[in-house]
């Protein structure tokens, strides 16, 4: 719990960082300040620290909350639960957003 919080942390202060440069730079990265008032609106709102803080710990937190899970499943199991994770995020974008996906 100590390294994935550690972890998470760690990408809370790059995020941020990053997140400042973007801004600085522009939508486009080459730091022109074209005159579009839309976009400086966007460059403008910022996203307040505790937000990344509080992200940060809840994405740790589930990170701990499924290694504690996982221990009581056998080897074939949790391999099977991994890999089906981009079926169950599927399944509740259908639910949830009614998202829709073409079979190819």
């Amino acid at each position: 719990l100590f390294l994935a919080t550690c972890q998470f942390a760690g990408y809370t202060f790059w995020s941020y960082v990053l997140a400042g440069l973007s801004r600085i730079c522009g939508a486009n990265g080459q730091g022109q300040n074209n005159n579009d008032p839309e976009t400086e609106v966007n460059r403008s709102a910022g996203i307040p620290f505790h937000y990344y803080i509080g992200l940060s710990f809840i994405r740790s937190m589930d990170l701990a909350m499924t290694n504690l899970a996982m221990q009581y499943l056998n080897y074939p199991a949790k391999t099977l639960i991994k890999s089906s994770k981009v079926a169950f995020t599927m399944l509740l974008g259908i639910i949830i957003s009614r998202k829709r996906y073409e079979v190819k």
